[in-house]
């Protein structure tokens, strides 16, 4: 498939309930093979619908259910869990799907400034995306995603966040073009969500304006910041505070964002602390 002009989003309907099917077997067949490497790639992929235990011999009626009344409830005004859900389509093939759903801040998004989405209850609006394997590399992610963001900014999202492993370097990039494309920033992020140990993420804020009009935003937005943070700095080491005081408050308008932080011996060079003092005293 190489003209991706036949590309579409559908909200998911009965009559895509044998498309489905070999969907979830296509995925399936892919992370079962032995002979593909068990890379991050792959790895990722097992979170999708499409991998989902028991889906490739789900029935009509429990697609009906589940896929079809499922998403239709959770994109409805007060639900519960809210969501928005498509499903690439080639034709009448389905080779992906995308979707936008809403989860509740963490402390990265506080410090970072994210903004929320007010319908939502002021929850951060996180988007996934898959392509199928077969149809991986042809230009169908870009496609899908301006098709996708295009009806999120009728609903009043403007900005969706992607979290992705940081050592996922092909997500990586699809996610830096994005943000290049339509305006955008990234920051880091961490957890142990699984008690498997700490993993790192980049999380992409991405605009949903597809235009590309509101990337100036962002570059105003990201010099704002880096004004502000250098003018604290700048205030704090003027004030007459001890040394260790002062290191304290300066991490503050720093906070790490890549890993917990672990106390460590300070190795202070004599000649910098007796210029410190002589300014001190003045």
């Amino acid at each position: 498939m190489n003209n991706i002009s036949t590309i579409s989003i559908a909200e998911p309907s009965v009559e895509h309930y044998e498309a489905f099917i070999d969907a979830c077997k296509k995925m399936q067949a892919y992370i079962s093979d032995d002979s593909v490497p068990n890379d991050v790639g792959k790895h990722e992929s097992k979170g999708f619908i499409f991998a989902r235990d028991g889906y490739a011999n789900m029935s009509k009626d429990d697609f009906e259910k589940i896929i079809v009344n499922g998403y239709k409830e959770k994109s409805q005004e007060g639900a519960q869990k809210p969501e928005y859900f498509r499903f690439i389509m080639d034709g009448g093939t389905i080779v992906g799907s995308v979707n936008a759903r809403a989860l509740k801040r963490d402390r990265f998004d506080e410090e970072n400034g994210l903004s929320t989405f007010e319908k939502w209850n002021g929850a951060r609006v996180t988007g996934a995306e898959v392509v199928l394997p077969d149809y991986r590399g042809n230009g169908i992610f870009g496609k899908a995603q301006n098709l996708f963001f295009d009806e999120m900014r009728k609903q009043g999202i403007n900005e969706i966040t992607f979290t992705v492993l940081s050592n996922n370097d092909a997500s990586k990039k699809a996610h830096e073009k994005m943000m290049n494309k339509y305006g955008g920033r990234m920051y880091q992020v961490y957890g142990d969500s699984d008690g498997t140990g700490i993993k790192y993420y980049n999380r992409y804020v991405i605009s949903t304006d597809t235009s590309g009009k509101s990337k100036d935003l962002y570059k105003d937005n990201k010099e704002e910041k880096v004004t502000t943070k250098l003018d604290a700095v700048r205030q704090k080491i003027s004030e007459k505070k001890s040394l260790s005081k002062t290191i304290t408050e300066l991490r503050g308008i720093f906070p790490t964002t890549k890993a917990p932080y672990k106390s460590r011996a300070i190795t202070i060079n004599p000649n910098l602390l007796s210029l410190y003092q002589s300014k001190k005293t003045k």
